[in-house]
């Protein structure tokens, strides 16, 4: 919305009283109508920073630090994710009955590093349901 702003002085003024009226009246109904954009600019500012608050919370809810507690394969192959989402599987895999140590949960996923008896490490997510506590 465009504001439009005009200066009325008695010098310039050649109207009658109606006129003057009329103008006072868009004025008036000029600022309210930018008071009430103004107010709901500012509710839109708040919603968007408390939805922002809401998603921050929920995303430290959803992923925590592990505290190095022993977890078993319990599925055949327990395939690594690049990210903790189910679309990003990568070809490397656990085995049955291997540990783990887990070091973050998030997404229903475990962040793991295993190193298997070649040495070879392996980082990446895995499926929280792939794995039991021990």
């Amino acid at each position: 919305m465009m504001l439009m702003s005009k200066e009325i002085s008695d010098s310039t003024f050649t109207g009658d009283a109606d006129d003057l009226e009329a103008r006072e009246q868009a004025i008036s109904d000029s600022i309210a109508s930018a008071e009430e954009a103004s107010n709901q600019a500012a509710a839109a500012i708040a919603a968007e920073e408390n939805r922002v608050r809401i998603e921050d919370s929920i995303a430290a809810a959803s992923s925590y630090q592990m505290n190095g507690e022993p977890y078993a394969v319990n599925s055949e192959k327990c395939y690594f994710y690049t990210e903790p989402n189910i679309n990003t599987k990568r070809s490397a895999y656990l085995v049955y009955g291997e540990t783990v140590y887990p070091m973050e949960r998030r997404n229903g996923f475990f962040y793991v590093e295993f190193t298997n008896p070649s040495g070879q490490t392996t980082k990446g997510w895995v499926q929280d349901s792939d794995l039991n506590s021990l």
